[in-house]
């Protein structure tokens, strides 16, 4: 049986831990807010926010977390002007965080963004053109075949659905591969393990 004395040390350890646990999301949670201020607000109030934090390694490190996850969200594939700005803004900022991050780098990854924003209308555009051909072609077999005409569309061909769904995955899967590098150098050199992170 515990006496008076240790049963009242594990309670104060219990809160302690519970304590600890809770700081840790509180500090992750900062961060969040942290990143809503420079999408919010703009890379300025950002810099002058980040510059004001003075925190312990450890409690750094969730705001860091916390930072990042919200962060690296934004750094996604982008088919709209909106969302390449907010990846360039996110650069710019991992720049405020960690002024390693070199110029040459950042300069890469934007092209890189960018390139995919300048080619994926342009794919579609060219794919649409490609199927169009091969449904008119279909149209012509079946009208020689059947003797029937017949309009066919990517909406009621299910065969050419299928070949314009599977050409965008392989499009967008040979970009997603090279933004996931991008992402999994930049944690490393931010001195995160990668696999602690979804993205």
């Amino acid at each position: 049986m515990k006496s008076t004395l240790e049963l009242a040390l594990e309670r104060a350890q219990n809160l302690q831990l519970k304590d600890n646990h809770i700081n840790a999301d509180d500090y992750y949670r900062q961060g969040q807010q942290l990143a809503g201020i420079l999408y919010n607000r703009g890379l300025a109030d950002f810099t002058t926010s980040w510059g004001t934090i003075s925190l312990e390694p450890i409690s750094l490190e969730h705001l860091m977390q916390g930072l990042l996850k919200s962060m690296l969200s934004n750094l996604v594939l982008p088919q709209q002007e909106e969302q390449l700005t907010r990846a360039i803004l996110t650069l710019q900022a991992i720049q405020v965080i960690y002024p390693d991050y070199q110029e040459t780098e950042q300069k890469g990854f934007i092209e890189f963004l960018e390139s995919y924003r300048k080619q994926y209308p342009q794919f579609i555009t060219q794919l649409k053109e490609q199927l169009t051909v091969h449904l008119q072609q279909k149209e012509q077999a079946l009208f020689t075949k059947t003797g029937r005409q017949q309009h066919l569309t990517l909406q009621n061909d299910p065969e050419t659905a299928t070949i314009y769904a599977d050409e965008i995955k392989k499009f967008q899967l040979y970009f997603s591969d090279h933004l996931h590098q991008h992402k999994w150098q930049l944690l490393q050199k931010l001195g995160f393990d990668p696999s602690g992170f979804s993205f």
